[in-house]
C-alpha cells in the first residue's frame, strides 16, 4: 500500500475492519468497540472459543508510525505502596511527581490474552513489532482483506480483572455486541463519536 492509500485510511475504517476480523476470522462473540469502563480503552476487543485464538483478543488500530510508537506510554505506569496494587497511568502522573514521591515505574496491566496492532499494509514491519512490542501480533489491512503478518503470542499476564469490569460495564449498560457480523453495519461515525467523547472525558 502506497503513502497515498495509507493516508486515505481513517482510524474508524480500521476499527470497523477489526470488529469484522474478530467476529469472522477469530469467531469472537461478544465483540465490543468504543466502550470506556476501566483504565484501558481498547479499539476493539472480543472473546473467542476457536482453538487457535482462544480467549480474549484486543486489537489496537494505528494509522501513523508516530501513533504506533507513542502507544508504548500505555505499557508503563507508576506504583505507590500507599495505594496498594493500584498503578497510575503515565498521563495522570508525570515522571517528576512520581519520582519525588518515590514511586516505582512498573509495567501497566493490559487486557487481552492476545493483542494485535492493525495497520494499513506496509505502515509497520514485523521487525518493528519485535523491537517495540514483542508480545503483540501484527495485522495488515489491504482493502477488504486482513493479513496476519505476525501471530500474537499468548500473554500469561493479561489483565483479566479489567476484562471482567469491562464485560460488567457492557452488561449493565446493555451495550450492543458487534458480533456476529450480520448484527451490525459499518458504524464509522458512531465509533468516532464514541472515541471523541471518551477523549474529552479523560482530559
Amino acid at each position: 500500500m502506497n503513502a497515498r492509500n495509507i493516508a486515505a485510511v481513517t482510524h474508524a475504517d480500521l476499527v470497523v475492519r477489526a470488529v469484522k476480523w474478530l467476529s469472522g476470522t477469530c469467531r469472537c462473540n461478544p465483540v465490543y468497540a468504543g466502550l470506556a469502563s476501566c483504565n484501558e480503552i481498547p479499539d476493539a476487543i472480543g472473546w473467542s472459543s476457536r482453538s487457535s485464538y482462544e480467549g480474549s483478543i484486543v486489537v489496537e488500530c494505528k494509522i501513523s508510525l508516530t501513533d504506533f510508537i507513542a502507544d508504548k506510554k500505555k505499557h508503563w505506569g507508576w506504583k505507590s505502596t500507599t495505594f496498594g496494587r493500584h498503578v497510575f497511568r503515565n498521563r495522570r502522573i508525570n515522571e517528576e511527581r512520581a519520582k519525588s514521591n518515590g514511586w516505582q515505574r512498573v509495567p501497566f496491566p493490559l487486557m487481552g490474552r492476545r493483542r494485535f496492532f492493525m495497520v494499513p499494509a506496509g505502515l509497520v514491519s514485523i521487525e518493528q513489532i519485535n523491537e517495540h512490542y514483542s508480545d503483540h501480533g501484527l495485522l495488515w489491512v489491504t482493502g477488504r482483506h486482513v493479513f496476519v503478518k505476525r501471530l500474537a503470542p499468548t500473554r500469561p499476564n493479561a489483565d483479566h480483572e479489567s476484562e471482567i469490569r469491562y464485560l460488567r460495564f457492557a452488561i449493565c449498560n446493555r451495550a450492543e455486541s458487534l458480533a456476529p457480523p450480520s448484527q451490525y453495519a459499518e458504524r464509522k461515525e458512531q465509533i468516532e463519536a464514541a472515541r471523541k467523547a471518551m477523549r474529552e472525558t479523560s482530559e
